[in-house]
């Protein structure tokens, strides 16, 4: 695409709800009080996505008075991508906030070809709410709700009884949003967590919606955990489950999870790359630990690229390199 101006703000966002109320923060910031990213009060062009999709969709994406990422991941491609939208949007604002841990490891790079990167060990939304407060936004009660709640659910804290209601509206949107990339609803959710007007309900058509896909998936994920649990192994500290043959689709890392509250134990699931018969992804289930384990099979060159979160890591290798993995895994005693 050439040059073509759009004077208005653009979000890319993670599908998941960190990502949507991250969205939501920043278009009640933008469009209702015209104080960040830019002072004067703009629409928003809302855009979710997964990383890749988020990263290639530059290509073709206007050049806005800003562009925020919020809640995705850097990989491999990013900062290329990056770098080409800028020097065809020279005046674009580029805010990049984020907490993902491959994010952190690339903060330098990062920092050099956008305008402001907020990167921390939070939620997205709870890093993009202080950012808002501290630019002079008004605060929000409701929109507070849901920032705490995510924060909350992330850190593995237990939930307050007045919040309770938010985190299982919130678990259902990230839930039905990983399986069916709802853009339209996803766009109506953010809306509906950011206007000015506290009484402002979200279409119970929507709600039914969600709530009856995700109580489906549900369902049939639990059916398949324990279905499968019979074939683990013990491999050092982990429940380890090649599910290759058997699992064809998305939600590994909600397979991970739900084995994990089975076992009430480290859980190591492999499943086939969806792209690549070649490769595939090791999801490890191990709350605070997950992630270090990672890195440490990575300083040992034995996989591709790792994803997620301290709790839940997503590791890419080569099925050539299966045999190592395993005893790696089987000497890891943390």
């Amino acid at each position: 695409m050439s040059s073509l101006k759009r004077n208005n703000v653009a979000i890319i966002a993670d599908w998941d709800a960190d990502g949507a109320v991250s969205a939501a923060v920043i278009v009640y910031s933008q469009k209702y009080e015209g104080i960040y990213p830019v002072k004067k009060s703009l629409d928003i062009d809302l855009y979710p996505s997964e990383p890749y999709g988020a990263f290639k969709r530059l290509d073709t994406l206007y050049c806005y008075e800003s562009l925020v990422f919020l809640d995705i991941p850097v990989i491999k491609i990013s900062i290329d991508q990056i770098v080409i939208y800028r020097d065809r949007c020279k005046d674009t604002k580029i805010i990049y906030i984020d907490h993902h841990l491959s994010t952190h490891r690339e903060l330098d790079k990062l920092m050099k070809i956008v305008d402001e990167a907020l990167v921390g060990y939070v939620p997205t939304s709870k890093i993009a709410y202080d950012r808002i407060l501290m630019a002079g936004a008004r605060t929000n009660q409701r929109l507070e709700k849901f920032v705490s709640t995510i924060y909350y659910m992330d850190q593995g804290l237990k939930v307050p009884e007045d919040l309770r209601r938010i985190m299982r509206l919130l678990a259902d949107v990230s839930k039905y949003m990983a399986y069916k990339k709802d853009e339209e609803t996803w766009i109506k959710i953010v809306n509906w967590m950011a206007p000015r007007i506290v009484h402002s309900y979200l279409d119970h058509n929507v709600l039914t919606k969600i709530r009856g896909y995700v109580e489906k998936i549900d369902q049939e994920m639990k059916s398949f955990a324990n279905e499968i649990a019979v074939s683990a192994q013990r491999i050092g500290v982990f429940r380890f489950i090649d599910a290759r043959k058997k699992w064809r689709r998305k939600g590994a890392s909600s397979l991970a999870s739900v084995l994990y509250r089975i076992f009430r134990a480290p859980v190591a699931v492999i499943v086939s790359d969806p792209h690549e018969p070649d490769k595939a992804l090791l999801i490890i289930k191990y709350p605070g630990k997950a992630y270090k384990i990672a890195r440490y099979i990575e300083e040992r060159g034995l996989l591709i690229s790792i994803g997620g979160h301290p709790s839940l890591a997503i590791i890419r290798f080569d099925l050539e390199k299966l045999g190592e993995i395993k005893d790696l895994l089987n000497k890891i005693r943390i």
